[in-house]
């Protein structure tokens, strides 16, 4: 996002919420660009609705929580995550090692590790439908989560994205202690978890 940008950003803002004024326009935008400058201003324009959309408070968005709304390119939706884990899945008889390096890490974290694969594919009950709205949640409080660590200082991030990395299981079969350890230091640095990242912390949990 350029500075010009940032200064529309500003006036939509000016817009929507009336109380949201500014004292000095330049050291706003210059403060919107510090936070949001490795973006684009696409994607900050669609954080930025998303956040109208949904809030209740009637105040403009803090760094924070535009950060918070936006979704990087990158990002997959749940159905093109799944797409991938069900081709994945069908190549897994031997090939399971191989099949989940090619995963995006995101996706790898949902499942958790390489054998999971191979125990889809072997399984005799395997239930696609049941596998897939499984994975779907998970995944969607993996992103959740993903975007919760954007908004922490980067040592924090490195910390917390190593002990996930770490972790014996990923988000489908969680470890219990592992839960709640990370749980407990980001609630001590980015306050009260949303709603998503408790279910998914509980999805750990669970044998």
């Amino acid at each position: 996002m350029k500075k010009s940008e940032a200064y529309r950003l500003i006036a939509l803002m000016r817009q929507i919420w009336h109380n949201y004024r500014p004292e000095d326009d330049d050291a706003e935008a210059g403060k919107w660009i510090h936070f949001l400058g490795q973006y684009d201003f696409v994607q900050v324009q669609a954080g930025l609705d998303r956040y109208a959309v949904s809030e209740r408070t009637g105040f403009a968005p803090t760094p924070g929580q535009l950060l918070g709304c936006i979704v990087p390119d990158n990002e997959l939706t749940p159905v093109a995550a799944w797409s991938l884990v069900s081709k994945a899945i069908r190549n897994s008889g031997y090939n399971y090692a191989e099949e989940y390096a090619k995963l995006p890490a995101s996706v790898q974290r949902t499942v958790g590790h390489p054998e999971q694969l191979r125990a889809w594919a072997l399984s005799e009950t395997f239930n696609e439908s049941q596998v897939q709205a499984q994975f779907t949640r998970a995944y969607q409080a993996e992103v959740e989560w993903a975007r919760r660590l954007q908004l922490l200082p980067p040592s924090t991030q490195r910390v917390l994205k190593t002990e996930l990395e770490e972790s014996p299981r990923g988000r489908l079969y969680g470890n219990t202690q592992k839960a709640e350890q990370i749980e407990e230091q980001v609630g001590k640095a980015a306050g009260p978890m949303p709603e998503a990242a408790k279910r998914k912390l509980e999805a750990m949990r669970k044998p």
